[in-house]
C-alpha cells in the first residue's frame, strides 16, 4: 500500500496580504532527514553551533528566537526547505520578524512533535555533527590530528 500523503502533517500560516487583498499563506511540514542533509550541506557553521552549548534548547520558543536572530540564514534555509520553496529562501529571510518566529515555530513543532523527540534529535544530530565538527576544526587547522 503506497504511502498517504494525508500522513505528512503540514501547517498554513498567513504570511500577509496581496495588493489585491487577497490573504497569502505559506504550508510549513516538519523537516525531514533530507532537509537536514542540506542544512548541514549548506550551512555546516550555522548547524554545529546550533548544537553546541551555545543554544538553549529548554523551549521550542526560546530555540527558535535564538535561532532567527543569531543563525538568520539557517533559519531561512529551514523555513523555505518546510515550505518546499528552497528557490525563495532569501524571501523568507526578509519577512517581518514575527512572521519568521511564528512560521519557523510550526516547522519545529511538526518537525519534534513530542517533548521527547526534542532530546533524540539532539542526541542522533549530535552524533552527526561530533563528525563534521571534527573535520571542520581539522581543516581549518584548530585541531590535530
Amino acid at each position: 500500500m503506497p504511502l498517504d500523503p494525508s500522513v505528512i502533517k503540514r501547517e498554513r500560516i498567513r504570511v500577509g496580504t496581496s495588493d489585491s487583498g487577497e490573504a497569502l499563506f505559506v504550508e510549513a511540514r516538519g523537516l525531514t532527514a533530507q532537509d537536514f542533509a542540506v542544512l548541514f550541506n549548506e550551512e555546516e557553521n550555522a548547524m554545529a553551533a546550533l548544537f553546541s552549548d551555545a543554544f538553549s534548547w529548554d523551549s521550542g520558543e526560546m530555540i527558535v528566537k535564538e535561532v532567527i536572530v543569531r543563525l538568520p540564514a539557517l533559519a531561512a534555509l529551514a523555513t523555505s526547505l518546510a515550505c518546499n520553496d528552497v528557490e525563495n529562501a532569501d524571501l523568507y529571510a526578509q519577512l517581518p520578524i514575527s512572521k519568521q518566529i511564528e512560521i519557523l515555530s510550526a516547522v519545529y513543532q511538526l518537525t519534534l512533535p513530542e517533548a521527547d523527540s526534542k532530546k533524540k534529535i539532539q542526541q542522533g544530530v549530535g552524533v552527526i555533527l561530533g563528525g563534521i565538527v571534527s573535520q571542520a576544526s581539522r581543516r581549518s587547522g584548530k585541531v590535530k590530528g
